[in-house]
């Protein structure tokens, strides 16, 4: 349980991921929501365009999807949907 809350209090490096994944996030919602107002498609509506967006990164990306689990609590290493 010591580990999970090591966790919390993460270095600067995994602080500038985590900001640059939340401005991406943002990005893509605000550009979905522009895209869906032009062209009035159903799979261009935020809710669904954003999460294939950021799964089509991480899949081109070849970024790994582990979840690890340390002492029972399930520590997920990226979150997108």
């Amino acid at each position: 349980m010591d580990h999970f809350y090591a966790s919390l209090f993460a270095d600067d490096a995994a602080r500038l991921i985590a900001a640059g994944c939340f401005v991406l996030t943002v990005a893509l919602y605000f550009a979905a929501k522009a895209l869906y107002a032009r062209f009035r498609k159903p799979w261009l509506t935020p809710l669904l365009a954003v999460p294939a967006m950021l799964a089509l990164i991480v899949v081109t990306a070849r970024i790994p999807y582990s979840v690890p689990f340390v002492d029972g609590i399930c520590e997920s290493r990226i979150v997108t949907l």
